[in-house]
């Protein structure tokens, strides 16, 4: 069991931090495509509507890195031997669902090829990783947790 549960808890630490990297790297390829195509909201959206636009879409891309780096530090923090408490076993079940719910719509536009073909494959092979990642967070915190109560009702029964 003690075997089991150092496992769990180095692939948490592990996996904590591909999750940071996962935030940093959505924001970066936000920020670079917004550098790169944000001329072309003043042609879609008007002048008007892109100020609007451009607050909500930063605060959007904000969240999503801080969400990303507070499931990162707590998974790491959970394989530590610190506890969490449920916002963030809830929280990583909610971005793990909405992940989830993109991957179609990252094939679909595969095969529509709206854009580049590469950058849409290389961005659902990073989308099903996250997925992953994010899903081996929340089922290795919930089983590390299993056997951790399950070791302090071990030893207080012996």
């Amino acid at each position: 069991m003690e075997v089991q549960k150092r496992k769990l808890e180095i692939n948490l630490k592990t996996i904590g931090t591909g999750v940071i990297l996962f935030g940093v790297w959505t924001f970066v390829k936000f920020a670079v495509n917004f550098m790169l195509f944000g001329s072309e909201l003043d042609e879609a959206i008007g002048e008007k509507a892109r100020l609007a636009f451009i607050i909500v879409a930063w605060i959007g891309a904000s969240l999503d890195a801080l969400s990303h780096l507070y499931i990162g530090v707590s998974a790491k923090a959970e394989g530590g031997g610190k506890r969490n408490g449920r916002f963030f076993l809830g929280l990583t079940a909610v971005i793990t669902v909405l992940y989830a719910l993109v991957l179609p719509v990252d094939a679909a536009a595969i095969f529509l090829q709206q854009t580049s073909l590469t950058a849409l494959i290389v961005t659902f092979i990073i989308d099903a990783t996250a997925t992953a990642f994010l899903a081996e967070v929340f089922l290795y915190t919930v089983k590390l947790r299993r056997l951790r109560k399950e070791t302090e009702a071990g030893g207080a029964a012996a």
